[in-house]
């Protein structure tokens, strides 16, 4: 998509391409699984972008009150507070803790961390495509089975972060 591309893309070096309107996607993470899939390397400043794109909250030290900014996983996220001045808080829960991690999950260096951004009822696969280092990976519904969102990267975490994505967006 046109001028789409996160913020991954500087860090990588990447440029978007412009885009006609019948090349773009309705996938609403076309711009990130673009990035992933045209050679992005995994990093840190990535991981985070698709911690955004998938519901990760991300807060400053002093809207958590901590020294450092903190990343709540959108299973554990309850809510916020906006004060008075505009500022936001994050609810927390008091009974059972709510887990506050100074990083979303490694995504692009980590198959385990990728696997957990699969749709619920979709199953996946992913692996080596030949010896210059490419990688694929798919995903798509179980029953009935369908190879829909197939993906090639740099790495098999980055394919399978990208058919992730993508079947995330066709769910929608």
């Amino acid at each position: 998509m046109k001028g789409a591309l996160p913020q991954a893309a500087r860090a990588a070096g990447l440029r978007p391409e412009p885009a006609s309107p019948s090349q773009q996607s309705s996938i609403p993470n076309a711009g990130l699984v673009e990035l992933v899939e045209r050679g992005a390397k995994p990093s840190a400043a990535l991981d985070r972008e698709i911690a955004l794109a998938v519901g990760w909250h991300r807060y400053s030290p002093s809207e958590i009150g901590r020294k450092n900014p903190g990343w709540i996983a959108p299973e554990d996220f309850i809510g916020e507070y906006v004060r008075g001045d505009g500022r936001r808080t994050p609810k927390l829960d008091s009974l059972h803790g709510t887990d506050i991690w100074r990083e979303p999950r490694p995504y692009s260096t980590s198959i385990d961390a990728a696997m957990t951004l699969v749709p619920p009822g979709h199953i996946f696969g992913c692996g080596s495509k030949d010896a210059t280092g490419t990688a694929w990976a798919w995903s798509g519904p179980a029953d009935p089975l369908e190879y829909r969102s197939i993906s090639n990267a740099a790495t098999p975490a980055l394919a399978l972060c990208a058919a992730a994505l993508k079947a995330k967006g066709e769910n929608q």
